[in-house]
């Protein structure tokens, strides 16, 4: 597997979807490549921080206009590290 494979995959890895073979190729390409697994650290944090502002607000509470660009434009920034790799 290629880094440009596994930038592809990971939010499909994030939801559960790929095949439990495709699960097998990711993670053995993250244990031996820092840049992916850099990536794969750094789309974690996001989903967890995102995650934490929504259990921290009330169920009907919109996230504030700082933070939805400031998480769109990281995961805009991890995305653009992938680009053509």
């Amino acid at each position: 597997m290629e880094c440009h494979e596994v930038y592809r995959w990971l939010q499909a890895y994030f939801d559960d979807e790929i095949t439990a073979e495709e699960e097998r190729q990711l993670e053995k390409h993250i244990r031996v490549c820092p840049k992916c697994r850099k990536k794969l650290f750094g789309l974690q944090r996001t989903i967890s921080a995102i995650e934490k502002s929504f259990i921290a607000d009330k169920p009907d509470d919109e996230p504030s206009d700082a933070f939805t660009t400031g998480v769109l434009s990281r995961v805009k920034g991890l995305a653009d590290d992938g680009e053509g790799k």
